[in-house]
């Protein structure tokens, strides 16, 4: 017998794993990128993804989530709901792929760049990239999403094999030529993960592929709330950097003879939130493990939903919080470890870089963790239609704070605007939420997390004074990072964080929750 927490945590733990390993070497190419691109190449090279961003989500529609719940209440379906999510998947992957070709080049702020035709090679990447999640759902189902890290690390390297080779051999020099190839490496790689994922997902559940009209039409209808909600989540995510470009002119080759300039801004943003889209996969990751056992004890009306949401509250808390704060403390030296100089805080020009975005992006950062575990909660509860209205009101917030913010401060308006609208997320989640349940989050567990979290900080900022050269070299940043980790754990050990109540948690299940 094996105990749900501990799959729950082992599969959270795999998942984490293959995108340490994958965010790594993300990272690295973005490192490799930023000193190879000059800021505006770099701006349109972020540009490219984060506008391909929305069309993912347009293909992704919730489908993932909304299978991976019915799946789990109904296994005598799981055929049927696979092959019909598959094929919808299948659909609307393609025709969204499609549409973002196409829009790329009616849209003004592109016109002249190298985006377009950057788009249709991204696109091409991103559809295997969508359709490798899809056939994930089995090994998530089944608690073996391990299989589809080893999937993920492989394809990664392959691409980012071939920009090292691109960068430092084929072209040293950038050229046009040489950032349509960066792009083609992202199609090999991502072609290696789909091919490697679907055979891992054949062991366990054989994909039967059929048009089952009726079948797709359900699930789709099902689906639809939770992926407008999708949908608005990523425009509000993703509104800052897209209106950087849009709101601000562009740069005469490189050079600003305004206040910001939108590629010149995106470049330097983009580094920011790729250090976010890494992190803010780990609550996704948990969240989707945790959903099949929430799901299943809702549809039971189980007693043990309250011990279910508080424990996954409380893991988001203690992970998203000392991230977050470790974050603030450490922006500088972690920015400048994945990025070039020129994308950094200029304090004698009064340029703000990637570090300050990323200092400030901390705050939404650790309320996403919160947002996540309320929007996954209504959705086990079957209320997709309030995350879509939450999502709603959060981009509408969003779009107004940065019509405002972005014309004065350029990557700070941005910054300040996601601030205000994931504050709008998590309050709102939490209200909906509380309708629903009479969950409220532990108080002092939680006020120990909070303490363990504040003398991290203060260890980090003492080190910072002790320690010339702060951060300045990898294997420095590399021992705070690990003193941090265990300062953050033993305080929460003195604290008494680890009751019996918190261990039983990761170490036990009740015994109707058992599976073989």
């Amino acid at each position: 017998m094996r105990h749900i927490a501990q799959q729950i945590l082992g599969n959270t733990f795999a998942q984490i794993f293959g995108k340490i390993g994958t965010a790594i070497l993300a990272l690295f190419t973005v490192r490799i990128l930023s000193s190879y691109f000059n800021t505006s190449e770099f701006g349109d090279y972020g540009t490219i993804y984060e506008f391909l961003a929305f069309f993912g989500a347009i293909a992704d529609m919730g489908i993932y989530t909304l299978a991976l719940r019915e799946m789990s209440k109904h296994d005598e379906l799981r055929n049927e709901i696979y092959s019909n999510a598959f094929s919808l998947r299948l659909i609307l992957t393609g025709g969204a792929m499609l549409l973002a070709m196409g829009s790329a080049f009616f849209i003004p702020a592109y016109t002249g760049t190298i985006i377009p035709t950057g788009v249709i090679f991204a696109s091409i990447a991103t559809f295997f990239v969508l359709m490798s999640g899809t056939v994930s759902i089995i090994l998530q189902l089944f608690w073996k999403m391990r299989f589809h890290s080893y999937s993920l690390i492989l394809g990664k390297l392959f691409t980012f094999l071939g920009v090292l080779w691109i960068t430092q051999y084929y072209s040293p020099e950038s050229s046009s030529s040489s950032f349509l190839w960066i792009l083609s490496m992202g199609i090999f790689g991502s072609l290696f993960t789909f091919g490697m994922t679907f055979l891992f997902t054949q062991r366990e559940l054989p994909l039967h592929f059929s048009f089952q009209k009726n079948g797709m039409q359900k699930l789709f209808l099902q689906s639809l709330p939770f992926g407008l909600s999708m949908i608005l989540g990523t425009l509000y995510f993703r509104m800052g950097f897209l209106l950087l470009g849009f709101l601000l002119p562009r740069s005469e080759n490189g050079i600003c003879i305004a206040q910001f300039c939108g590629d010149l801004e995106s470049g330097k943003y983009y580094v920011a939130i790729r250090m976010m889209d890494v992190l803010l996969l780990l609550p996704l990751f948990f969240m989707n493990s945790v959903l099949p056992l929430l799901a299943k004890s809702i549809e039971e009306s189980s007693p043990h939903i309250l011990q279910i949401l508080r424990s996954s509250f409380l893991f988001l808390f203690a992970l998203g919080l000392p991230i977050a704060g470790g974050g603030i403390m450490l922006a500088t030296p972690i920015s400048a470890s994945l990025a070039d100089s020129k994308m950094l805080t200029d304090a004698s020009l009064g340029i703000l870089g990637a570090d300050t975005a990323f200092k400030i992006l901390c705050i939404p950062l650790f309320l996403s963790f919160l947002s996540t575990f309320f929007n996954y909660c209504l959705i086990s509860y079957n209320q997709q239609q309030k995350v879509m209205w939450i999502n709603g009101i959060a981009l509408s917030i969003n779009f107004i704070s940065n019509l405002f913010l972005i014309p004065k401060y350029g990557l700070l308006g941005a910054s300040i605007s996601a601030i205000i609208s994931e504050c709008a997320v998590t309050g709102f989640g939490w209200f909906f939420l509380s309708q629903h349940t009479s969950f409220l989050p532990p108080i002092l567990p939680s006020f120990k997390i909070i303490i363990a979290t504040s003398i991290m900080a203060v260890g980090i900022f003492l080190i910072r004074l002790a320690i010339p050269g702060f951060g300045s070299s990898p294997m420095t940043l590399l021992f705070i990072l690990v003193f941090s980790v265990i300062l953050f754990l033993g305080m929460l050990s003195f604290l008494k964080f680890f009751t019996p109540e918190i261990k039983s948690i990761f170490k036990k299940s009740h015994p109707q929750e058992e599976m073989m």
